[in-house]
């Protein structure tokens, strides 16, 4: 779904890690519409076809919020949406939360995304 080619993913990146000695997952977005869509989705590896098909997840009961840091290579880059759950199918996600645009500092930031489970 979308111009899934305009996204790369590294998951053990360790060019700019917030600690030294760790790595980071890195993803890099071009924005170049491989595909034409043009729709700002892009599903690495174009995934959106497997999801909530497959059984598996975790298990966020009791769990207030969903906290990570996020940096931009240059700062001021734009994220329209941090998202996590929300997925359909078979096997869906129990919920979703999300916090809207977020400009991007070079500094590493520190994000949460409040989540209240309903199990």
């Amino acid at each position: 779904m979308g111009d899934y080619d305009d996204v790369k993913i590294s998951l053990f990146d360790t060019d700019r890690p917030r600690e030294v000695g760790r790595h980071v997952i890195k993803v890099t977005y071009n924005a170049k519409m491989a595909h034409g869509v043009g729709d700002g989705l892009a599903f690495a590896g174009n995934n959106w076809q497997i999801i909530g098909v497959k059984k598996g997840g975790y298990n966020l009961t009791g769990a207030k919020r969903l906290s990570f840091w996020a940096n931009g290579t240059n700062g001021g880059e734009i994220i329209t949406e941090f998202k996590m759950g929300g997925i359909t199918g078979e096997f869906p996600d129990s919920d979703f939360a999300s916090i809207g645009t977020v400009t991007l500092a070079k500094e590493w930031t520190r994000y949460a995304i409040d989540i209240k489970i309903k199990i």
